[in-house]
């Protein structure tokens, strides 16, 4: 029989966590919408080449792509998926200290779209 003691009161949630030792941590998908200037298309492309293992082997990272439309390359898609918030924050400050985001600034046409979701499932 489980005992409980203290401030925590049993429910299914909590239960579940104290029977299994678990700590809750969110993981997040991290989608980046950006638009390249024309000239820049490709060299964006060879941007991302370069760069992604870095990403992908980064403490917390879970797995990174990009994509682009077939009809308009400049339209371009990064998602990446973090363990934590904490940890996609600690990357991006790396990313920033070496540079790449004011590299990768000057090859876009607008400012890139952010957008961070609490990844749901993972099938």
């Amino acid at each position: 029989m489980l005992k409980v003691t203290g401030l925590i009161k049993p429910t299914a949630v909590s239960l579940y966590h104290i029977i299994n030792y678990k700590k809750v941590i969110m993981e997040i998908m991290v989608k980046f919408e950006l638009l390249a200037q024309e000239e820049q298309t490709e060299n964006i492309k060879q941007f991302f080449e370069t760069i992604l293992q870095d990403t992908r082997d980064y403490e917390g990272c879970n797995g990174a792509q990009v994509g682009r439309l077939e009809k308009e390359p400049n339209k371009i898609v990064l998602t990446e998926y973090w363990k934590s918030n904490e940890h996609f924050q600690k990357y991006l400050e790396w990313r920033k200290n070496i540079g790449d985001f004011e590299t990768l600034g000057n090859m876009l046409s607008t400012n890139p779209d952010i957008q961070i979701f609490e990844l749901i499932t993972t099938a």
